[in-house]
């Protein structure tokens, strides 16, 4: 059926190609399953070593010792347990029972000399912008500036720059100034529903009547606190609850 054996040669030859061409093809297909297989065991060995380092704790929490006088971490047995009682850090605010260390000023009185320094500087870049601050309050880490509800956001970005500036340029000596917007985020504010009071004035004005005291967290411990307003300062509000003082922190 081939024929002549230069025939049979002739046939060989042309098949010759495709062969080669399969050969290849079949090389491409077992490298490319190689590397594979290769990828799938190095994903194994990884989900694999990777929870032996995690703790069945729900929580882990490590710390690195930054002190090289501190006790020998290959003898705890003999380090001296201390109280946190003791600690400067963990001692009680005046008679503040929430509050502990050092709050860097910001228990200060709302009209401490270093509050009312900088609210001066804060209605002179008020005047130099030409946007009317209605109103300065003081929290714990953050000060909030209320303008009038006709105030644009780029008149509000305005006075954020120019208040930044004024503080920039202060050339007084009273760290708690220069150091104000370092301890504080600087926020602008519209005034809100009328019965909410948000400004130091407004609280300052509803001092001895009946207030409503909302908490909102994220651990969703919140509660509604009815009583006589007593008062406000940067930390906290002081609320009389049938005669007893709660202290509501900000």
């Amino acid at each position: 059926l081939i024929g002549s054996p230069r025939q049979y040669l002739q046939q060989l030859l042309s098949l010759l190609p495709i062969i080669i061409d399969s050969y290849y093809q079949l090389l491409k297909i077992m490298f490319k399953t190689f590397v594979l297989l290769l990828l799938l065991v190095s994903q194994t060995v990884a989900w694999t070593v990777v929870p032996t380092s995690v703790s069945s704790a729900p929580f882990t929490t490590s710390a690195t010792a930054l002190s090289s006088s501190g006790p020998d971490l290959n003898d705890l047995d003999n380090v001296p347990i201390l109280d946190a009682k003791d600690l400067e850090e963990c001692k009680k605010v005046d008679d503040k029972e929430w509050l502990r260390g050092d709050l860097d000023g910001m228990d200060d009185p709302i009209n401490a000399g270093w509050r009312q320094t900088s609210e001066s500087m804060i209605q002179s870049a008020s005047a130099a912008c030409g946007v009317e601050v209605t109103g300065v309050t003081w929290a714990y880490a953050l000060l909030t500036l209320t303008v009038p509800g006709t105030v644009s956001a780029d008149e509000q970005a305005a006075l954020v720059k120019a208040v930044r500036n004024e503080f920039e340029v202060y050339d007084g000596e009273d760290l708690s100034v220069i150091d104000c917007l370092e301890k504080h985020a600087l926020t602008v504010t519209t005034p809100g529903s009328p019965n909410v009071l948000t400004t130091q004035a407004a609280f300052d004005a509803y001092v001895g009547f009946d207030v409503t005291v909302a908490t909102k967290d994220p651990f969703k411990s919140n509660r509604v606190i009815e009583g006589k307003l007593v008062s406000r300062d940067g930390i906290e509000v002081k609320v009389n609850v049938k005669g007893r003082t709660v202290r509501v922190p900000l």
